[in-house]
């Protein structure tokens, strides 16, 4: 009698399969593979500008055909994924800046494990598009001859995908799409001391509430750093040359939720190392180099790890 009920429930849990997103990890834009850079606290000049392009490509330890097959739907894997964003600030006043920002995002070889079946062939498919629209800003309240102090805030507005799909229709869990659909506000706090004409450290530490969308909310986060900036030449008051700088990262994520329940496989904590390389012109317009290296990856459960993330990034001051 328990064989036949179970035969009648089988077209029901496949549809369930079909239908339930594949909750697994935090690959999006908000999630482990993008490591929050080192926020400072100096003010642009007022009625200054300063437009951002950057471009960054993460390479994640792909999990094999078996390794996903092992954990029957409860893991995703992916080659790799690549952040293009752009960005505006704008100097309100000489403590007050406020900026916008945007971002598309593109992934090649997301998979994810057979729900039914560890013979089964993963379920695969490349989520992405345009991300969300940030709105953010900070406020210097204090000046010491120790450095500038302000805080930080920020608003992010759902504008970007957050219906991307497998390739056989499967839902994917909205922490892996290029949106969550839901607005999330951030604010924190930023440190910068000129030590030399040559040195400067700056350090950050900001907090992320990521909201609701259809009774899903990812898990809030901390992001901290800390980075010291080095000017290379016999000058270091000079606009134009190269700068060397080394920064360190950590991530800490909490546990998605559905309906208010804990979500596995979907929190943890990931530390980076960042050093990079920058050209100033003369002009105001830089270009620089950063390869963010992890050296710690506490994750919940089966996610996959980051292996390297590689930002090139372009900016002008005007």
């Amino acid at each position: 009698m328990r064989a036949r009920h179970l035969i009648h429930l089988q077209p029901y849990a496949l549809l369930a399969a079909l239908v339930a997103p594949a909750y697994a990890g935090s690959h999006g834009p908000s999630g482990f593979g993008t490591p929050r850079p080192v926020q400072h606290g100096i003010p642009l000049e007022v009625d200054g500008f300063t437009v951002e392009l950057q471009a960054a490509w993460t390479v994640w330890d792909e999990y094999s055909t078996a390794e996903l097959r092992a954990t029957s739907g409860s893991a995703a894997s992916l080659e790799h994924s690549v952040l293009g964003s752009a960005a505006l600030r704008y100097g309100v006043s000489e403590t007050v800046v406020l900026g916008a920002r945007v971002a598309w995002w593109w992934t090649e070889g997301y998979a994810v494990g057979p729900e039914l079946a560890a013979a089964a062939d993963p379920l695969e498919g490349d989520p992405g598009g345009p991300s969300d629209l940030w709105l953010d800003g900070s406020w210097r309240f204090h000046r010491h001859p120790r450095g500038d102090f302000a805080f930080l805030f920020g608003v992010k507005l759902p504008f970007g995908a957050d219906d991307e799909r497998l390739d056989g229709g499967e839902a994917i869990s909205p922490s892996d799409q290029a949106s969550t659909g839901a607005v999330d506000f951030r604010a924190g706090l930023a440190w910068s001391n000129q030590l030399t004409d040559r040195l400067r450290f700056d350090a950050s530490l900001e907090r992320t509430l990521h909201g609701d969308n259809n009774g899903f909310e990812q898990g809030d986060r901390w992001d901290v750093g800390a980075s010291f900036l080095w000017r290379l030449g016999a000058d270091g008051k000079s606009k134009a040359g190269w700068s060397v700088a080394g920064a360190m990262l950590m991530t800490n994520l909490e546990a998605d939720a559905q309906a208010g329940v804990s979500i596995a496989n979907s929190s943890g904590t990931l530390a980076w190392f960042a050093p990079s390389l920058v050209r100033s012109s003369a002009d105001g317009s830089s270009l620089r180099f950063e390869l963010a290296l992890p050296v710690s990856q506490e994750l919940d459960g089966d996610q996959v790890e980051a292996d390297s993330r590689l930002t090139i990034g372009w900016s002008r001051g005007f």
